[in-house]
């Protein structure tokens, strides 16, 4: 009989700082719904955002060892990559310097930032030296959108066309995450975010086999629901646009093609994904 595998949980940080070393290419299913899914919404994104502004602006929060960051990039943004993993933020990194086009790294500023400190932190002054362009413009907050709104009211930020944020929910309380996207959007700006959709979220959560060990190491994660992503997404001033998107394994064909770890969650949903607009 095979041995049971211990399971670890670890704070995030530290869960994610051991997973870079694998996260690429640990065959995790998850990752390839997304990347369905990020495929089919951003460019389209982007071009819509680049015409007639010269470039956009994107803040990839949560980016961890780049994933969505190169996408951007390549296909010409400004991005400002933001995660707190020094793990995951190391990676990225060598990706920018390995990859053919030595340009990608010029467009890409990686920022070290814990969310829930915001907004203290290196990602506003990182927001404040960004070039200008037609449509990114220093605008004094409110504060009406943050939690931490005494802290920001007299900080002028420099407003971003887009945010994306891909599987990085799960490990946030919705109203920090939504009051940083609504403090860096400038008005009708857009934010693509996914996350481990409800269905599965209520038997697994995100995680991995250390290589070392052998254990099943999961960071701390929170089931959310659509409902509830959607609700506090609208008291901080987000409107969806379109439809959610609801996927998973299919059938044992679509398993095939997506990997030996797909079979078993055939018939579960397990990826959320939605375009959301900061009314303006």
């Amino acid at each position: 009989m095979a041995a049971t595998r211990e399971e670890q949980r670890l704070p995030t940080m530290a869960a994610y700082d051991r997973w870079a070393a694998t996260y690429d290419s640990d065959g995790n299913i998850m990752q390839m719904l997304d990347d369905i899914f990020i495929g089919k919404h951003l460019p389209p994104l982007i071009q819509d955002a680049s015409s007639p502004h010269p470039q956009t602006v994107v803040v990839d929060l949560g980016c961890g060892t780049g994933r969505n960051t190169l996408k951007l990039a390549r296909l010409g943004a400004t991005v400002v990559a933001v995660d707190n993993s020094v793990g995951m933020v190391r990676r990225l990194r060598e990706k920018l310097a390995q990859d053919e086009d030595a340009t990608l790294a010029q467009r890409v500023t990686v920022v070290m930032q814990d969310l829930s400190a915001f907004p203290a932190g290196d990602l506003l002054p990182a927001l404040s030296t960004l070039p200008p362009h037609s449509e990114t413009s220093d605008v004094a907050t409110t504060g009406q959108n943050d939690v931490n709104a005494d802290a920001t009211a007299s900080t002028d930020i420099k407003k971003v066309d887009g945010v994306v944020s891909t599987l990085v929910l799960e490990h946030l309380s919705l109203k920090t995450f939504f009051a940083v996207a609504a403090a860096i959007l400038k008005p009708q700006g857009w934010l693509l975010l996914t996350n481990m959709h409800a269905d599965i979220g209520a038997c697994t959560s995100a995680g991995f086999v250390d290589p070392v060990t052998g254990n099943k190491v999961r960071p701390v994660s929170i089931n959310h629901t659509e409902e509830d992503i959607l609700s506090v997404a609208r008291t901080h001033g987000f409107a969806l646009d379109g439809a959610v998107s609801e996927d998973g394994v299919r059938d044992e064909a679509h398993a095939a093609k997506l990997g030996p770890r797909a079979l078993k969650w055939v018939g579960y949903k397990m990826h959320l994904g939605m375009l959301l607009r900061l009314d303006g």
